[in-house]
């Protein structure tokens, strides 16, 4: 019989019970679920005073114009905003502030090629916006998220998989005629991988890969989305970037959306509004974590487990799957710490014989 030691007993059943401590999904509410043909790949939301929303695609190849798509209560198209001066490149997060203005982030780029990624801003009612172009400190990168500050200082957060973000914060306002804006590197912000289902990517890269962001309409909260989790921080002073950089998060699972990269809040800031890409993707409305809920700082995304594309359940949690996984993990754990003991053991032996 094969004895384990004790110590490397202790840490496989460490690990399952990192597996089992995952925090529980909030529970999602269906709003409404948009079924127009032309919202097939919405990628940025705001929720608006009195009801509704405004939504915007991603960013297509043959789209020469700007358009905005403003939903009323169960999500039929009301209006659409078009501006026909502007011509989009990858457009991929929405933002707006109380006074109305809103602030397209056309920030893609999937292939790192871009040299002039922009932020369109159109104030209330107009159809022609200021387009700024961003300097970035670092190589061209990848970014689908954008939060304004109440400076009117744009924050971008660029979108990696190794779960370690850059966040860049322009060097002055957006404001005035339209001109290049250099950005400033504020640091990093960390995402754990997660076993939450969902998202597009297998193998926990999901969980680290930022889509989203939003801010509370008093703005002393601030969130980001992965494809699976929102991850909610609180702002001191309207500082953004520091809040990122610096803050603790508290994340919530978002389980179950194909391709979630919207993320909004409710007019009184107490509830997360999502949606995924794809047409009939529901608008749902989620409880962000309590205040006493901490995050993990990141890790690789491969310590993860993630469900197919889509999938999940009310709670967000497969606890039978977490379960079987656990008891897996001990049992073939164990077994690994017993086979390397074995092992050492028969080398040993051998060596004695040829002594």
């Amino acid at each position: 019989m094969v004895r384990v030691p004790a110590r490397a007993l202790a840490a496989v059943l460490l690990v399952a019970l990192c597996l089992l401590a995952s925090p529980a999904a909030a529970r999602a509410t269906t709003v409404c679920s948009p079924t127009d043909s032309r919202l097939d790949e919405v990628s940025g939301m705001a929720v608006l005073p009195g009801g509704g929303y405004v939504v915007m695609n991603d960013g297509k190849p043959g789209t020469t114009v700007m358009r905005l798509y403003v939903l009323d209560g169960h999500c039929r198209i009301a209006k659409i905003i078009t501006d026909r001066s502007y011509d989009p490149f990858d457009t991929e997060d929405l933002a707006r502030t109380p006074d109305g203005t809103l602030w397209i982030g056309d920030i893609g780029d999937n292939d790192h090629e871009r040299k002039a990624p922009a932020v369109l801003v159109l104030p209330p009612g107009s159809t022609s916006g200021t387009k700024y172009q961003l300097a970035y400190p670092i190589a061209p990168s990848d970014a689908e998220t954008l939060l304004i500050q109440p400076d009117r200082r744009a924050v971008v957060v660029t979108k990696t998989v190794t779960g370690v973000s850059d966040v860049l914060i322009s060097s002055r306002p957006l404001t005035g005629p339209a001109a290049t804006i250099p950005m400033v590197a504020a640091g990093t912000v960390s995402i754990a991988a997660t076993n939450t289902l969902g998202g597009p990517v297998s193998g926990g890269i999901s969980s680290v890969l930022v889509t989203g962001g939003a801010v509370t309409p008093d703005r002393s909260r601030i969130a980001i989305r992965t494809y699976t989790d929102a991850y909610e921080f609180d702002v001191t002073g309207g500082d953004f970037a520091a809040a990122l950089t610096k803050g603790e998060p508290r994340r919530t699972p978002i389980p179950g959306e194909r391709q979630g990269e919207s993320l909004a809040y409710s007019l009184d800031g107490s509830e997360f509004v999502t949606t995924s890409e794809g047409v009939g993707s529901a608008i749902q409305t989620w409880t962000p974590a309590p205040r006493t809920t901490r995050t993990p700082s990141a890790s690789p995304p491969a310590s993860a487990t993630t469900g197919a594309p889509g999938r999940g359940n009310p709670d967000g949690v497969s606890w039978p799957a977490v379960v079987i996984g656990a008891v897996s993990a001990v049992v073939f754990g164990i077994a690994g710490v017993a086979a390397l003991v074995a092992g050492r053991r028969a080398i040993r032996r051998m060596r004695r014989r040829h002594r």
